[in-house]
């Protein structure tokens, strides 16, 4: 087989993805009729489209963090992302929000699928405050990011690196949280304002977390042997492959280069 494909040919990489993807796509087809394909079809090319876009954020995570937490992210993060974010959570989302135990959403979700439906749809205002929230956050924290050598509109993004500060996101978060919850037309505004904040808070954690994970690997960085030239060499990876790591420090923690 590896004289046919090479090792890291994506044919070869993405194989149980492409057959599991195509028995999955069969049982559709004969399980549930055409109908039920093209729609299967649609959403998978919606989820293709959209994890392009997370690729590129995975790849420049991936470049700055040690073998081991590459295997982490690539296994343990997957699960979660699959698993965790497509099945778990509108479970959870659900259950809050219909006060029904997670059973009973299970046995929704398998048997009645309408009444599953229509709580989830019940639940679309937690489920769009929550992830508008999380989402203005990335947004806020990236423009006000003033370490960013690259800025798309000098104009407006200079002026508000002013607000660099840690706490700055967060409070302009929930600001425009408070204003979108008292708004008239708004007939959800606790709603609205509680699952924002869990946004919020979700996020801060998150970075939080991150920020610690950068610490640990900075001090494994810093108690490596030095190459001799300006760089440290990546714990587990043999001399002479060339992958060194360089580093700076900045105000939000250490950012590696390769």
């Amino acid at each position: 087989m590896s004289n046919i494909v090479p090792a890291h040919s994506p044919l070869r990489i993405f194989a149980f993805s492409i057959a599991a993807s195509v028995g999955i796509l069969l049982a559709v087809l004969f399980g549930m009729g055409a109908g039920a394909f093209l729609l299967t079809l649609i959403l998978a090319a919606v989820e293709i489209t959209f994890s392009f876009e997370n690729a590129v954020i995975n790849a420049k995570v991936l470049a700055r963090i040690s073998r081991p937490w590459q295997v982490l992210f690539l296994t343990v993060g997957i699960v979660v992302a699959i698993f965790g974010m497509r099945i778990l959570f509108p479970i959870i989302i659900v259950s809050l929000t219909a006060h029904l135990s997670w059973q009973n959403v299970i046995d929704l979700a398998l048997h009645h699928p309408e009444q599953y439906a229509h709580h989830l749809e019940q639940a679309h205002t937690s489920i769009s405050a929550f992830g508008g929230a999380f989402l203005l956050m990335l947004a806020l924290t990236f423009f006000f990011d003033d370490t960013r050598a690259v800025r798309w509109i000098q104009v407006i993004e200079r002026p508000l690196h002013r607000f660099s500060h840690w706490s700055a996101a967060p409070l302009v978060a929930v600001a425009v949280l408070v204003g979108f919850s008292l708004l008239p037309a708004n007939g959800h505004g606790p709603q609205t304002f509680t699952a924002g904040l869990l946004g919020v808070i979700t996020y801060v954690l998150i970075q939080s977390l991150s920020g610690l994970f950068s610490k640990l690997q900075g001090q494994a960085v810093r108690g490596a042997p030095a190459d001799g030239t300006g760089g440290v060499i990546q714990p587990g990876v043999p001399r002479g492959t060339g992958c060194i790591v360089q580093f700076r420090r900045c105000h939000r923690g250490i950012r590696y280069y390769y």
